[in-house]
């Protein structure tokens, strides 16, 4: 201190030690920030997940269904709801026609708001957080695409899809803990636990 005292005034040195101070203030303050915002971003995508933990339940479960009543049942038939607030209503009945009575419940879609809204942010936040959240929601996205799949067969979209229809089934049926595990991947690193709770919409 002595030495820098006989080349720097006194003035000089108190005022690089309180821009180093301000930059360490400002380096710690920013930081923080960051840790908040990642904290929040991870609140948000739990949450998203949980909702899509629900569509992969009831996906899967449809799924399922459809692969055993086809088997099980052959004059099982299959229909669809449009409800006026846009929920596609699945329903299936063992007999040979449509009587108006049969089981099913809401073929809910997957959620991917949250994912869309902070995707940018998070890449430039926490790059690991990126990575993991980039794989879950594409294995997500192949969920809603496992969905659509499964509404354009009963609805007939596509004429030929009967003999084809079986093998897919078998196939979308074997997805189902790859997707769920690049979910919970996600989910522990935002939750720190394992994804089993789901949430409704």
């Amino acid at each position: 201190m002595e030495l820098l005292n006989k080349f720097l005034p006194i003035t000089v040195i108190a005022a690089i030690s309180l821009f180093l101070i301000r930059e360490i203030v400002d380096i710690i303050k920013k930081k923080r920030s960051r840790n908040r915002e990642t904290r929040a971003f991870k609140s948000l995508l739990s949450e998203e997940l949980e909702r899509n933990y629900w569509t992969h339940k009831v996906i899967f479960k449809t799924l399922k269904q459809v692969n055993k009543y086809r088997s099980l049942y052959p004059a099982t038939t299959f229909h669809l709801v449009y409800t006026h607030d846009g929920r596609v209503l699945y329903r299936c009945n063992k007999n040979s026609e449509y009587d108006g009575f049969s089981n099913g419940h809401v073929l809910v879609d997957i959620h991917d708001k949250i994912y869309e809204k902070i995707l940018t942010d998070v890449a430039k936040l926490d790059s690991v957080l990126f990575d993991s959240m980039q794989v879950a929601y594409s294995s997500i996205r192949g969920l809603s695409g496992l969905r659509n799949t499964l509404i354009s067969y009963i609805e007939k979209e596509e004429q030929d899809w009967s003999e084809h229809f079986d093998g897919w089934l078998e196939y979308a049926v074997e997805l189902e803990s790859e997707i769920y595990s690049n979910m919970n991947a996600l989910y522990f690193k935002c939750a720190k636990t394992k994804l089993e709770e789901h949430r409704l919409d």
